[in-house]
This record gives C-alpha cells, structure tokens and sequence, in this order.
C-alpha cells in the first residue's frame, strides 16, 4: 500500500462524510395520526427553525403553534438536522395546536394580552 492508497483512502473518507452531513437529504414530515403533510428535500445543517419556515402556511400558519419531533425528542429551533442524527428518509412528526395566549392585568387600569409565537 503506497501514499496513493493512504490518498484514495483519504478522499473516500471526506466524500463518505460530505455525503452524510451536506448533502440534501428527503425528509417527510407527518402530522400525528400519519398523514404525511411535507416531503422536502433539505441539508444536514439546516437548523430545525428554518425549517418549519420553510413548511406552507397551510400546514399550520402564524396563529398555530408548530413543534417538530424525532421519534420521542421535541426538536429545537437552535438544532441541526445533523445535531440529530436525520439520515435520508428520515420521518418528523408535526405537532400542531392553539397558539397560547395570556391575559395581563395592571394597576392602572390597562390590560395586554400575550402569545408565545
């Protein structure tokens, strides 16, 4: 084995691993009860926020909340794909509820009403 085998070995390396975290991988994204909402083809390194950017609006628009899982791990905006472990075919699962809201009352009289979005 010469320096062109410990070369070949090396590209193989970086091509296996540029594959498996850069590439654009096809995602389907479901909501619960399995039907499937989304099938986007996206990077590893996209962070879970700009993906549900990326989902139409009627799949849960500005007044829905909108939250990701993997399996049994509620993924976060901050998260990479790749931070997860998503591989080609990967499935998410779309959990889509009311938006929350809160009442506030103060002493002068005046009242705001708050939303987690």
């Amino acid at each position: 084995f010469g320096s062109s085998f410990a070369q070949a070995l090396a590209i193989a390396i970086i091509l296996i691993y540029h594959n498996r975290h850069c590439f654009a991988m096809k995602v389907s994204i479901n909501t619960m009860i399995g039907v499937e909402v989304a099938c986007v083809d996206i990077e590893a390194t996209l962070q879970v926020g700009a993906l549900l950017a990326l989902l139409p609006d009627q799949v849960g628009g500005t007044e829905c909340s909108r939250r990701l899982l993997f399996g049994d791990i509620e993924l976060t905006g901050s998260m990479s794909l790749s931070d997860i472990g998503l591989e080609e075919g990967s499935m998410l699962t779309l959990v889509r509820g009311p938006m929350l809201r809160v009442l506030t009352a103060s002493d002068d009289g005046t009242a705001k009403v708050w939303s987690t979005a």
